[in-house]
């Protein structure tokens, strides 16, 4: 092995941060697999942090001492509350981001962290022993040992479970890397 951690997250996005900056937190040695630092905090054409349905989520997140809710802060340009003339339970904040500004926030909070190591790579493959991960292989050749491997896809709060069936090919980006998604639907997998 490479290199070994207590968690290894695969994906930098929005859950994905969270997911490896939480571990850390916790006092697990962590890496965060993604494919370009420079994508960390990247965020959507309607760069949104909150509103009704998201909101809450946002507020849990900050309640478990999460990023997403400082970093708005720090990229924020707007800051309103949505249908604030309609009663409290319809009523939601929202933050407008400055898309670069959110981002140099992230990159910045997650290089903060100690305990957080951020791998600029492809994940390739599981690395399983006694039907469990025990790592990550990467499409260079490194392996990475670990007893907690998170798979976060693209914006996406819902880990992959190594015990699930029916799973596609995971999207990376804008290309597509089937090798994880194959590996994590192939026959047998769940099975006890």
């Amino acid at each position: 092995m490479d290199a070994q951690y207590d968690v290894i997250v695969v994906g930098g996005g929005h859950a994905g941060c969270e997911a490896a900056a939480a571990a850390a937190r916790m006092g697990a040695k962590a890496a965060l697999v993604t494919h370009r630092f420079a994508t960390i905090g990247a965020m959507s054409c309607n760069p949104a942090i909150g509103g009704l349905g998201k909101g809450h989520l946002v507020r849990e997140i900050d309640a478990l001492d999460g990023l997403m809710g400082r970093v708005a802060d720090l990229g924020g340009i707007q800051f309103r509350v949505l249908n604030r003339r309609k009663g409290p339970a319809v009523r939601g904040p929202r933050a407008q981001a400055d898309r670069r500004l959110y981002a140099r926030a992230m990159q910045q909070a997650i290089s903060a962290i100690a305990n957080l190591t951020v791998i600029e790579a492809e994940a390739d493959d599981l690395i399983v022993r006694d039907r469990r991960s025990a790592g990550l292989k990467l499409k260079d050749g490194r392996e990475l040992e670990a007893k907690i491997v998170g798979i976060h896809e693209k914006y996406d709060v819902a880990m992959l479970k190594v015990e699930a069936k029916d799973l596609k090919p995971i999207e990376w980006g804008n290309t597509k890397d089937a090798a994880l998604g194959n590996w994590v639907a192939s026959p047998g997998l769940g099975e006890n």
